[in-house]
Formats: C-alpha cells, sequence, structure tokens
C-alpha cells in the first residue's frame, strides 16, 4: 500500500500496524485512543469515527473526550485493567491525543496515569500537537516541557514516516521502560500529507540486553497511588525506568550523528524533529550539500528523543568541536541538557542556542523557525567556524511586508455566531474560545478572553472592582461540555451579574467536529441551569415551536429576532442568567440538507431593484453577498455556492431580495457553455524535476482541495510529494495557503517552501496573495503567477485606507511585480465557473487545469488526483 497521507491517516496506519504486530507475536492485545479535537490533531477525532469497523477489526476503541483531562484518565484506567478479573487481553495500549493547551490541563492526569505505570504488554502514547505560531491558538505552545514535568520520554518526529516509527517505537519504548510517552507533533507535521510506502518495511525494534540496565523496582502497574508507595514510584522513574529509556533509545539509533567529520570538525549543529529537516534545508539555501559538510568540518546531530537526553552520544557528538549550536524553537531546552551533561567535560565546545557565546540573541525563544531564520543565524557561524574558505550562498532576510489589505477570518455565511454575538448599545461582553470568538478580529471595544473552560471568571473576578452592573459572556456548547459548566458554577456561587450567551449550535465547529455526545436537548439543558442556581433562562430560536412546551415553566422564549430585547431583559436581573441562542452550525446545516436532499429557500437579487446600499449586507453580515459591476453601476449579488440559507439578509426588507420558497439551484448540466463548447486543447507544456508549487486564497475557496488533488495525481505519477496547508482558525474565511514539494525521488527536507524558491503562484484571492507570508516565496525571474481575479467580499478586509486606494487591478498588479509577468495568467475565474457550471466555487478546477495546462506542474494528468480525492478512500 503506498499514496499520499495525512498525518491523521498515518496516525491510524500506525495503531494498525501496531496491533497486526502484536498479532504476529501471539499477543493478544486492544488499543484505546482517546482525546479531544484541537489543532493540529483535529481530525485525528473524525478520521477514526469514519474508520470505525476498520478499527473493530483490530480491536481498536475510540472513546471521544469530554475533555483531555478526562481522557488522560481513561487511558490510565486501561492499564490498570490488568489488575482486575475478567481481563481477557494480554495488554491494553492507550493512544492519547490533543492540543498543547489540552496537555497542560491534563498535566496532573499525565503524572498520574505515569506513576500508575503500565501493563507489561500495555503501553501509552501521548501525541500533542504543538502551535508554536498560533495559527490556530490564542497563545502561542511547546509541549515538551509539559511531558518532561510530567516525567515521560519525549520523542520528535520530523515527517509522517517517522510519525509512524517514533509511534511504534513508543509503544515498545512504553513497556520496556514501564513510561507514558509523549510525542511532539508541530503544527506543520500535523498539517502535512505526503507520499508513504507501506511495502518498505519498518524498522524491528529491538531492546537492550537483559540485565542492563536494572530492572524496575516496583510493580509496572499500581492503583493505589498513595504514599509511601508513589515515593518508591518517584525514585523508580528517575532512576532505572529513565535508564531503560536511554538505553532503548540508543540500540535503536533513535538519535544518530548523520554527518562526522572526525578529525578536523570545529562546529557542530544539533536539532530535533522537524526543525532538522528546517536545518537541511537552511544548508541548502546556504548552498552547501551533504558532502560538502565534511570537508567543512561541520557535524549533525539528528535528536529522535530529546527526553531524557542520553549522555553517551552527547558527548560523543561534542568531541573535538569548538563550537556545538543547539537549534530549537521556544526555550533552550535541549540546550540546557546539553550544557548539563558536557559542563564536568574537560575540553569541552562553547555550546550556543538561544544566544552565541556574547549573550547576543542567535535563535530567539520566541516564534517559529523555518530554513530562513536558521540559515540567517547560522551563516556567520558557518563562516567563521568551517575548516574550509567557505563560500556561501548569501541570504538575506525577506523582510516584506502585506502590500494590500488584511483579510481576517470570518463567520461563515448563515453563521449563527454572526447574530448571536450582537449586543444591546454600551454594553460589555468577554470573548471565548470558538468560532464566535472572531467576533473579536472585527470589533474594537472593550473584550476580555480566557482559556477554554474559564470563560466569564475573569468577570468575576473583576465585578467587586468596577462599578459595572452588568456583563454578557460568550460561550459555545464545545466549551459548555468541555469545562465551561463550572464558569458558570463559578459565577452563580459568587452571586455575579453575568449573562452567559451559551451558543448552542450542536458541533465543535472550531475543529468541524461532533459534541463527544449526542446533543443533550434543549429542555433538559434549562432543567440543568436551573439545577445550578441560574436565577433566569432564556431561550432563542428560529423555530420556538419545537420544545416549547418542554420547557421550563421559568423560561423566557423568544425568536431570534427578538434577541435585543431578551438580552436587555436580562441584563436586568440581579444574579446569573443564561440566554441560549439555538441554531445549528450552518455547514452542518448544510450538510443535512444535501445528504436528505431538502428543499430549500433561496433567495435572489433582482438587480435592475438593488440600489447597491449595502442594507442586506449590515443586516446579515453575510459572505455570500457579494458586489458586482453592471451597466448600471455597482449592485449585489446571492453566491448560490456559498450561501447556506439561513435568509437574514431578507430582514433588509429590501423590494431587490426574492426569495423562492422550496426552490432547486439549477445545475451544471443545464448551462448552455457547457453544452456548446467544441475547443481542442493543445497538450500541456512538459515539465520535469522538483517542483515548488504555493496555493494562496480565502477559507472556502477550495486551496486545500487544490492540493490535495495535485498531491494524488503526482502520487499516481509515481512522484514524491509534500503538502503542508496552512490553515487553523484562516480556514473561516481567512488567508489558507497549501505548500506543495513535488520531487522525482524520494528525500524531501523540509516541506516548507522558502523563500524566493516558489516555481508556481495559484491565486485564488487577490488579497490574500498579498500577505508578507505569501508573497516573499515568490521571485521575479523564477515564479509563473495563476491568478484569480474575482472578487469577493471585503467584509473581513481590514485596513480601509488601503480598501479605499487599491483595486482588484492594483491587487493583480502588485502580485505581477513579485512574479513572472511575461508569463502568468489573469482572469475571473470565478465568473467562467458560472458561466459554465452555474457553481462558482468550481472555480478552483478551472484554475487547476490552466495551471496544468501552462506546465506549472510536473504531472502527466490531474484527473486521477480528482478521482482519488472525491472517491472513498
Amino acid at each position: 500500500m503506498s499514496g499520499v497521507f495525512s498525518a491523521h491517516e498515518a496516525i491510524m496506519e500506525m495503531l494498525v500496524l501496531q496491533s497486526e504486530r502484536d498479532t504476529a507475536k501471539g499477543l493478544k492485545t486492544a488499543i484505546l485512543a482517546s482525546g479531544y479535537p484541537g489543532s493540529p490533531l483535529a481530525e485525528v477525532d473524525s478520521t477514526l469515527r469514519k474508520n470505525h469497523e476498520r478499527l473493530q477489526r483490530h480491536r481498536i476503541h475510540y472513546l471521544p473526550g469530554v475533555n483531555e483531562e478526562l481522557s488522560a484518565t481513561a487511558l490510565m484506567g486501561s492499564q490498570m485493567a490488568a489488575l482486575y478479573p475478567g481481563n481477557d487481553y494480554d495488554g491494553i495500549l492507550g493512544l492519547w491525543f490533543g492540543k498543547s493547551p489540552g496537555a497542560d490541563r491534563s498535566g496532573d492526569a499525565f503524572r498520574h496515569g505515569n506513576y500508575a505505570g503500565v501493563s507489561e504488554y500495555g503501553g501509552v502514547l501521548v501525541l500533542v500537537g504543538d502551535d508554536a505560531t498560533c495559527s490556530s491558538s490564542a497563545l502561542p505552545s511547546c509541549s515538551i516541557t509539559t511531558l518532561y514535568d510530567s516525567c515521560m520520554p519525549v520523542l520528535c518526529p520530523g515527517n509522517l514516516r517517522e510519525l509512524i516509527e517514533f509511534g511504534l517505537f513508543g509503544f515498545e519504548l512504553s513497556r520496556y521502560s514501564g513510561l507514558w510517552v509523549g510525542i511532539k507533533v508541530s503544527s506543520v507535521i500535523g498539517g502535512l500529507s505526503e507520499t508513504l510506502d507501506f511495502s518498505m518495511p519498518f524498522p524491528v525494534i529491538s531492546k537492550p540486553e537483559p540485565g542492563n540496565p536494572e530492572q524496575l523496582l516496583v510493580p509496572r502497574v499500581i492503583s493505589k497511588l498513595l504514599p509511601p508507595g508513589t515515593m518508591r514510584v518517584e525514585r523508580d522513574i528517575h532512576t532505572h525506568r529513565e535508564a531503560n529509556a536511554i538505553a532503548m533509545a540508543a540500540v535503536n539509533d533513535l538519535n544518530s550523528i548523520t554527518c562526522c567529520a572526525e578529525e578536523k570538525a570545529r562546529l557542530g549543529i544539533l536539532a530535533a524533529g522537524e526543525t532538522y529537516y528546517h536545518l537541511m534545508a537552511a544548508l541548502a539555501l546556504l548552498g552547501l550539500k551533504q558532502q560538502d559538510l565534511q570537508q567543512y568540518g561541520i557535524r549533525l546531530l539528528k535528536l529522535g528523543m530529546v527526553y531524557p537526553l542520553d549522555p553517551d552520544i552527547i558527548i560523543r557528538f561534542a568531541n573535538g568541536l569548538e563550537r556545538l549550536v543547539v537549534i530549537e524553537e521556544k526555550r533552550g531546552f535541549i540546550e540546557s541538557g546539553v550544557k548539563s551533561i558536557l559542563y564536568s567535560e574537560s575540553n569541552s565546545p562553547v555550546v550556543c542556542g538561544k544566544q552565541d557565546e556574547y549573550g547576543a540573541c542567535l535563535f530567539p525563544p520566541w516564534g517559529g523557525l523555518d530554513a530562513e531564520t536558521i540559515a540567517v543565524a547560522l551563516e556567520p557561524y558557518l563562516q567563521l567556524w568551517s575548516t574550509a574558505n567557505t563560500c556561501l550562498s548569501p541570504v538575506v532576510r525577506s523582510d516584506y511586508v502585506g502590500q494590500g489589505p488584511q483579510r481576517l477570518p470570518y463567520f461563515c455565511p448563515g453563521c449563527p455566531h454572526s447574530r448571536s454575538t450582537r449586543l444591546p448599545a454600551n454594553a460589555l461582553t468577554g470573548l471565548g474560545v470558538g468560532c464566535h470568538g472572531i467576533q473579536a478580529l472585527h470589533s474594537n471595544d472593550i473584550g476580555s478572553m480566557t482559556q477554554m473552560g474559564g470563560e466569564g471568571v475573569q468577570l468575576v473576578g473583576m465585578s467587586p472592582f468596577l462599578n459595572i452592573p452588568h456583563q454578557f459572556q460568550n460561550i459555545g456548547d464545545g466549551t459548555f461540555f468541555h469545562s465551561g459548566s463550572l464558569a458558570i458554577r463559578q459565577a452563580v456561587v459568587a452571586n455575579s451579574n453575568i449573562t452567559f450567551k451559551l451558543l448552542y449550535n450542536s458541533a465543535i465547529a472550531m475543529t468541524d467536529s461532533p459534541l463527544p455526545k449526542e446533543n443533550i436537548s434543549t429542555p433538559v439543558l434549562v432543567m440543568m441551569l436551573y439545577a445550578e442556581g441560574v436565577r433566569q433562562v432564556a431561550v432563542v430560536s428560529d423555530d420556538i415551536r419545537r420544545y416549547q412546551d418542554q420547557l421550563d415553566q421559568r423560561t423566557m422564549v423568544g425568536m431570534a429576532d427578538d434577541l435585543a430585547t431578551v438580552q436587555t431583559r436580562l441584563s436586568r436581573i440581579k444574579g446569573v442568567t443564561v440566554l441560549i441562542y439555538d441554531r445549528t452550525c450552518a455547514l452542518a446545516r448544510r450538510r443535512d440538507r444535501q445528504n436528505n436532499n431538502t428543499p430549500q429557500d433561496y433567495v435572489y437579487i433582482n438587480q435592475q431593484l438593488c440600489e447597491g446600499c449595502d442594507q442586506c449586507v449590515l443586516e446579515s453580515g453575510c459572505l455570500s453577498l457579494l458586489p458586482e459591476d453592471t451597466e448600471f453601476g455597482q449592485k449585489l449579488k446571492v453566491d448560490q455556492t456559498s450561501c447556506n440559507q439561513d435568509l437574514a439578509c431578507v430582514k433588509a426588507l429590501c423590494p431587490a431580495l426574492v426569495t423562492i420558497k422550496n426552490g432547486c439551484r439549477t445545475t451544471f448540466t443545464s448551462s448552455p457553455l457547457t453544452r456548446d463548447i467544441q475547443i481542442a486543447l493543445p497538450d500541456p507544456i512538459a515539465k520535469s524535476g522538483t517542483t515548488n508549487l504555493y496555493i494562496t486564497g480565502m477559507g472556502g475557496t477550495g486551496v486545500t482541495s487544490m492540493g490535495q488533488i495535485l498531491a494524488s495525481a503526482a502520487s499516481t505519477d509515481g512522484k514524491f510529494v509534500s503538502l503542508v496547508n496552512k490553515k487553523g482558525l484562516s480556514q473561516r474565511a481567512g488567508v489558507v495557503g497549501s505548500h506543495l514539494k513535488i520531487s522525482e525521488a524520494p528525500g524531501i527536507s523540509s516541506p516548507i517552501i522558502v523563500p524566493g524558491s516558489a516555481d508556481a503562484y495559484i491565486v485564488l484571492d487577490v488579497w490574500s496573495a498579498l500577505e508578507a507570508d505569501s508573497l516573499k516565496l515568490t521571485c521575479v525571474d523564477k515564479t509563473v503567477a495563476v491568478i484569480s481575479t474575482a472578487r469577493f467580499s471585503s467584509l473581513n478586509l481590514h485596513n480601509n485606507v488601503l480598501i479605499d486606494k487599491m483595486t482588484i487591478a492594483d491587487a493583480v498588479d502588485a502580485i505581477q511585480e513579485n512574479t513572472d509577468r511575461e508569463r502568468n495568467v489573469c482572469f475571473d475565474f470565478c465568473e467562467l465557473a458560472e458561466l459554465a457550471f452555474n457553481r462558482r466555487e468550481l472555480a478552483n478546477v478551472i484554475i487547476l487545469g490552466t495551471a496544468y495546462q501552462r506546465g506549472n506542474y510536473p504531472i502527466s494528468q490531474i484527473i486521477p488526483g480528482i478521482g482519488y480525492c472525491c472517491g472513498p478512500r
């Protein structure tokens, strides 16, 4: 089996491989996977749900976690099962997944689980998604210190094959050492898809010779975590269990010196996981190939296990060096460990990392690291400390700034949050984690935000010291069931004057995941809130008839149009009140209608009556209302392909808005253009070699789908690919980008395209393409752009000065200035998609074909990629 696999699919395949390996050994084992869907590992949840039957055949059970802490506790129980009667398995393995903030809140559960230990044929892996640059998080994160604090060995894979290899190794390491094992999954690795060939066997995992290191001093699993037994476990962890981990990593070469200039080496460079591959890309950026490094006296060490560090390999690596540079993101965790090991060694090198030997910043403890950052920092070291007259390629840091208005994430068309977050005049609100937090990006009003589950308690803390009679607090239903219900309980205890706006949309909408359990009905939720001591509960919905007779008689009920009135009434009630805004996520409603083929009401705009006043836009805040230039001036139209039929725009009471009841959108088969086209297309321009493609656009325009189609098409051609989708919160109408590398041979180093090296620049939205992080990848002499000049809503564009000054033509010209203008293609592909298929969203497929005809990527045909992505996996 081979093909393009995502990180989430690779994790699932790793579990299946582990089950098959145990079966081949004659072991009857099972696996419990549990976690919470947080980026960059959110899609692990949906992948495991979709493959339920296959997983069941391998005795893999998936338990969706209410929150991360409880998932960790469930995995602790999976290991304790070995102590109980009625256990039919030789061992039960456990897999926890979640993002770094989830690991933080699970710290106590991790420590308890690690102290409780693992069964002989059990074992626990903890997969933590890190987000160093806040692509999908409120705060930057690095989980290594959290895992270290729980005394877990920490593994750092740098690509998907290593993710599988380290997962298999991690289970065996957990069994052998008696420790839970952590795996750091960066946002790049979590968003990565690449070619995997499962016909190539994964390494056979070896164990150290018996008796070395010493056996564990306490039982492998204990269920009663009480002193003095826990004191003995603590001693065991820091002596024998960590020694076991180091010994097993050494036997399996998890840490390896990849370039060894034995005699004349002066400079050593150490990196782990993804950072190591960024290092290799940085060296290539400087003009250094692998074979050049020995000539220049440069030694490299690639760490697979960053804790506990193996003293032997660190000492061997440092032997004879004058300078040792540790490259790692965030704090100097590895650097501190290296210095501790080398401190008592004679003739040890000067160790640099976060700072150089003079105290100047080298690799900053903030932000992330990429090839460009590493190359700029390393260049003077390579010039000074290499043993040859090094002639390096100059690297100039790209200081691009955005050249247009910034496109920020925004509510999906029909999103209930676009209306539910509105407030009475002069009201103050607390913000929260979830799609509704998008409100903060588009408002200058005072607002406060907390960690997930703390929503509203910050208002409790400030209220005794402020002369503010009342405040509102937004909280999503995913957060409420995760841990937010405790915040409401705290506010009740404090008798604070707060109205919690519980935005009840039946989904963990930020990650497009269902709630861990079937949704509690609104009447039951109302009863729960009254039982907690809430003074007044109000329910606002578009359809209150479906549960009105079931609600507690004290409950205030109103239609969605009554939101302002209901909020005002609640704000006058002393104590804690809750407003439940009950409306399903727009995307979930859309999928349900499509799956059930339900008739829908459609809104059209009669442009002969439209005055272009934007009143419908102001009323609905909807991205599906687009400007269109006509012979009578600028009018508005409804983009039917993105419209989710919430009919909010109709509330503008404009005569130009026409509603068609129980209608049916015209399908592409009725388009006259598709019937009349009889064009003999020329053969595509052939292209070979390694190609770097960058695709950018607004979230929802098909950027990631294009990347997946091209990656699959290249894979069917026998090419090797890596694809990284940069989305996070931006998938909600913000700037989305895909880094795609296609190669004739395996061994793609860093999957991220370095500045100035993009061969093709595919643009679905011109404003997104002017972002600094996107535009810096282009080169006038190298990059060919295919640019869609289509107009999208300007609701989520910021920097009004630039909006007023720049037109679409200006934006296109700015892109052309940074790319190969003579070979570029510019066209309104959305207009063409509407003419050809009556479906604006199919513009991305037309752009794919255009770039293919122009020879922008080295594949023979695209159709297999479309079939692979759209068909069953």
